[in-house]
């Protein structure tokens, strides 16, 4: 069966860890959310941009919760070149999407705050392994966890996984998990960089993904 995208219907109910998020693309609010969340580059109590966004959350304002789910859309998926670099093995591998926008800075890719759909890997690892799994990824990133800066920064993301199978319906029944991942942080890289747009099909969402057809893929560390 082939899906074709259609129209999606934005009066949605999202649950997130028993918090209802109302998006509601016609009057702009969010109800309910996390206390200190952030819309997009807007936080909550402003002006808020059209939804939806993608759902970033500050990790110094939110409600403190254990995030196990990691978000990964490049390099680090796993038939990619660091996806054997993961210090200790998921639980589970699932693709899942995002609402971002996606660039290709060469060799390797970067997300921001966007209204694309972007399609990339969710990592669900044990708890007493997170530790250890952000010291690994926090290098290869180049982020700095005390300063929280960075090349990229490790924030939090709505994240969608699929279900089993080739769903034509996905977007009527997605159950979002908060997942952390990484966003670009150096607008050096974004000047240059080339937006990938989305350009295919994916349980019938029109979806981003790197590397696509233009992507130069590195084939060793030293070929970044």
């Amino acid at each position: 069966m082939q899906c074709v995208p259609r129209p999606e219907p934005w009066n949605e109910r999202l649950r997130v860890n028993e918090v209802w998020i109302i998006l509601s693309y016609e009057s702009r609010k969010l109800v309910n959310s996390f206390p200190g969340s952030c819309l997009g580059t807007h936080c909550l109590g402003g002006s808020a941009s059209l939804l939806p966004q993608p759902l970033f959350y500050h990790p110094r304002n939110r409600r403190k919760m254990v995030t196990t789910a990691i978000f990964v859309y490049g390099t680090l998926k796993r038939d990619q070149l660091r996806g054997r670099m993961w210090p200790r093995p998921a639980q589970s591998v699932a693709p899942a999407v995002v609402r971002a926008q996606l660039f290709d800075f060469g060799s390797y890719p970067g997300i921001v705050a966007g209204q694309d759909w972007v399609l990339g890997e969710l990592w669900s690892i044990q708890e007493r392994d997170l530790a250890e799994t952000f010291r690994v990824l926090d290098a290869i990133e180049g982020y700095d966890p005390r300063q929280h800066r960075g090349l990229y920064l490790r924030t939090e993301i709505l994240a969608f996984p699929a279900h089993d199978g080739n769903d034509c319906h996905f977007i009527d029944s997605m159950e979002p998990i908060l997942a952390s991942t990484y966003v670009a942080n150096d607008p050096s890289l974004l000047i240059r960089a080339r937006r990938i747009e989305p350009y295919q099909t994916w349980n019938g969402l029109l979806v981003a993904q790197w590397p696509d057809s233009l992507t130069r893929i590195p084939t060793s560390l030293d070929d970044e």
